[in-house]
């Protein structure tokens, strides 16, 4: 029954529904992981017998895929919302701090996840992507070496890849998000920027939560249509 400045609104779902699609992509990324091989013999062949003979694993790698796309949107309009609504300022700055670190730790992620089929697209994808890393004066050849363990683009780099996709993203990720909801309770959403509109209350449950769950299963519903009809 907590009080929410302005009332409720469906502009205040994007966060859950960051949460949601997180969800989403853990549960997937787990499930794919029992039939993937990260070498560069077997990556693409694990990865469609995967989509072409485990039972729903089109759909899983389906939802995984869309899923890390719809995430990112999300996640660039949930920053976007917050800093039109003016929510980073005092006394909410760490909120926003962490958020930026979630942003750049997604990025990694949309990095790192389509060279693991080490099909031609996630090759050139990772030789491009480290490539620029490598561009960068004074750290740039450390950075490089350091992502693809070698000189070129082999078997290091993909496992170095998977690495950074399945362990330690995920780690990071799951910190940062803890500290970025321990930060965004301790002083509750900021509300409109108008003084006039935040004299409205909302009221969290069941009015924001009704809000929430409608815009999880409006997105579930987006991914079952994208993984079918629009499949990787």
């Amino acid at each position: 029954h907590e009080e929410i400045p302005g009332g409720t609104r469906f502009s205040y779902t994007l966060g859950s529904a960051c949460m949601f699609l997180l969800s989403i992509q853990v549960i997937t990324g787990i499930w794919q992981l029992f039939y993937y091989v990260p070498t560069v013999d077997h990556a693409y062949s694990s990865y469609a017998f995967l989509r072409r003979e485990v039972p729903f694993g089109w759909l899983m790698n389906g939802f995984h895929k869309w899923g890390g796309t719809m995430f990112t949107i999300v996640v660039g309009l949930h920053a976007l919302r917050v800093f039109i609504w003016g929510s980073y300022k005092k006394p909410r700055e760490m909120v926003w701090f962490i958020g930026i670190l979630l942003i750049i730790l997604t990025a990694l992620f949309m990095f790192s996840g389509p060279v693991l089929p080490w099909d031609k697209k996630g090759y050139w994808a990772g030789q491009v992507g480290i490539g620029i890393a490598g561009s960068v004066p004074v750290v740039g050849p450390m950075t490089q070496e350091l992502m693809q363990g070698g000189n070129e683009m082999g078997q290091m780099a993909l496992l170095r890849m998977y690495v950074m996709h399945v362990a330690l993203l995920p780690g990071a990720i799951a910190l940062f998000v803890v500290l970025h909801l321990v930060a965004f309770r301790r002083n509750g959403e900021a509300g409109p920027w108008d003084e006039k509109k935040r004299q409205k209350v909302g009221y969290f449950w069941p009015e924001q939560i009704f809000k929430d769950i409608v815009m999880a299963v409006l997105l579930f519903l987006l991914l079952v249509y994208l993984s079918a009809f629009y499949p990787p």
